[in-house]
């Protein structure tokens, strides 16, 4: 996977391609610690919570919302941000 990534980077970015791809893997490698450290950590009383509630809404309530695992940015671009829930 990481040939195959390289190669098109090489193509779009020619000799960044090096950094490109580092950069790359660095950033999937702290989206795979975050995802990981929801679902395996309780959530912390700070305001890293967000994070932990708005992802287990994906996983525990509708698989087909709150798709966002360390941002809600995309959730609000594409439309699948779950509703304010009505206290």
């Amino acid at each position: 996977m990481a040939s195959l990534l390289f190669f098109i980077f090489k193509f779009v970015f020619g000799s960044a391609a090096f950094g490109v791809l580092a950069g790359f893997v660095f950033g999937y490698a702290l989206y795979l610690f975050v995802h990981y450290a929801i679902h395996v950590y309780a959530p912390p009383k700070n305001f890293l919570k967000v994070w932990w509630t708005h992802h287990a809404q994906h996983h525990y309530r509708q698989d087909e919302i709150a798709f966002g695992v360390s941002s809600t940015l995309w959730d609000h671009i594409i439309g699948t941000m779950p509703e304010k829930s009505k206290k």
